[in-house]
């Protein structure tokens, strides 16, 4: 048996949002970047800008519908992490989530930019044949 083959192409569609120590609450999923239903995540990062700066810890998580795209990364230090794809698949729309987990003082400084590229099952941008 063959496989039927779709013609139909799309680029890689990314979406950037930046975080400020200000939007987020300890332990707490925020809604950070809104998905389309069918999208498929393939990948992204989370860039540091500037270092959180609580007593003893400050750590993001990113999640789409409790899927982890990032487990709890350490954010005070400047650097990028990429996402992990796995299979988070928004079959209804849905949104990627940030959790951060401040241990210590409430920190006074702190900014991320969370990068998620996505596709979406279904959609055609052009035509490869």
């Amino acid at each position: 048996m063959a496989i039927t083959k779709n013609v139909g192409r799309q680029e890689v569609i990314s979406a950037a949002v930046t975080i400020g120590y200000a939007d987020v609450v300890d332990a707490t999923a925020v809604e950070a970047i809104n998905l389309p239903e069918g999208a498929i995540v393939v990948g992204g990062a989370l860039v540091v800008r500037e270092v959180f700066n609580s007593a003893t810890s400050d750590t993001i998580a990113v999640a789409v519908n409790s899927e982890a795209l990032l487990a709890a990364t350490d954010v005070t230090a400047l650097g990028s992490t990429l996402l992990t794809a796995g299979s988070a698949a928004a079959l209804l729309a849905d949104t990627v989530d940030v959790t951060w987990d401040g241990t210590g003082a409430v920190p006074t400084t702190g900014s991320v930019v969370l990068i998620v590229n996505y596709v979406v099952e279904g959609r055609a941008a052009f035509s490869e044949g």
